[in-house]
């Protein structure tokens, strides 16, 4: 059986009607009287817990609505709406669409919106070419699309529909890459070709300062060539010096294929290239040997009236 609610204002009524008849005096106490004031529910008695969660729920019912106006997220409301759904059902006219199925692609690179505006938040990265699959249009910058499986919203103006544009455009970008990947190469081998060239100009100097600084053959512990000395017995034998002009035996050596080039040590001794010219028995060491002496190892570029007598005696030229 269902209890009978009764307005407070009648059931205060009754009360006192009773009381006058009775004729006994109305024990009100101030207790009494703040009690009888507190209503929650509006009718004169205390909710019950049925009535409590009906009263919650329609106080929450829309709480999940975004103010269309904030610019916040895509929420869904109590309602079962979308952002978007509310923004139109308002009548905003950026999330009114009319609906297509248009397959276009990206002129540019951009990003998908959460919502049709600039400053909506940003859902995922596009490239440029990439397809996707128009949704909704208006006259408004931004429309509806689908990205793979993200819906999402892109300025219309980075979008094109013409097959034939993006192909052209994808050819151009082939083209171009072809291009770049020449330019690289050429680039990269150039860089490499400059770096052994470097590295070997260094070694090549490197070498030339250790040559210059030489003073004697580094296979030989006994006497050393000088001018002091004058002759003295070396690796392959006696050594004299001799100090002539060179120029007729350096033409002959260029004819003969040696190009190296005419320089003088530190010590004195005169170089082609990396070995000291000496003059010995064309016999024993035709033109182009190699010999080593005390100062180092020389190269046959001459002979003379010694051989006859000594046939193993290495004349050595210096500025002596």
């Amino acid at each position: 059986m269902k209890r009978a609610w009764i307005p407070a204002c009648c059931a205060l009524s009754v009360f006192l009607a009773g009381s006058a008849a009775m004729g006994r005096p109305l024990p009100v106490s101030a207790s009494e009287t703040e009690t009888a004031m507190v209503f929650p529910n509006g009718f004169g008695a205390e909710e019950t817990e049925d009535q409590k969660k009906n009263t919650d729920s329609e106080e929450t019912s829309f709480t999940g609505v975004s103010d269309p106006f904030s610019g916040g997220g895509e929420t869904v409301s109590g309602l079962g709406m979308s952002r978007a759904d509310t923004m139109e059902v308002f009548g905003i006219e950026e999330y009114i669409f009319s609906p297509v199925k248009k397959n276009a692609w990206l002129l540019e690179d951009t990003v998908l919106k959460a919502d049709p505006y600039d400053e909506a938040e940003d859902v995922m990265e596009l490239k440029k070419l990439d397809e996707v699959k128009i949704r909704g249009v208006n006259s408004c910058p931004y429309w509806e699309v689908r990205a793979g499986r993200t819906k999402g919203y892109v300025r219309s103006s980075a979008l094109t529909t013409t097959a034939a544009l993006i192909k052209e455009m994808t050819e151009d970008r082939s083209v171009l890459q072809e291009q770049l990947a020449m330019k690289t190469r050429a680039e990269n081998e150039a860089r490499e070709i400059t770096r052994k060239e470097l590295t070997d100009e260094k070694k090549a100097e490197l070498w030339r300062k250790s040559l210059a600084s030489q003073t004697r053959s580094y296979y030989w512990d006994g006497p050393v060539l000088s001018k002091s000395a004058g002759a003295v017995y070396g690796p392959n034998g006696k050594e004299t010096y001799y100090n002539l002009n060179m120029n007729g035996v350096i033409a002959t050596m260029r004819q003969m294929g040696y190009y190296g080039e005419y320089w003088v040590r530190n010590d004195g001794c005169k170089m082609l290239g990396d070995y000291i010219m000496c003059a010995a028995n064309l016999g024993v060491h035709p033109r182009g040997s190699l010999v080593e002496c005390s100062l180092g190892t020389c190269i046959v570029c001459d002979t003379g009236g010694f051989a006859a007598h000594d046939p193993n005696q290495l004349d050595i030229a210096t500025t002596w």
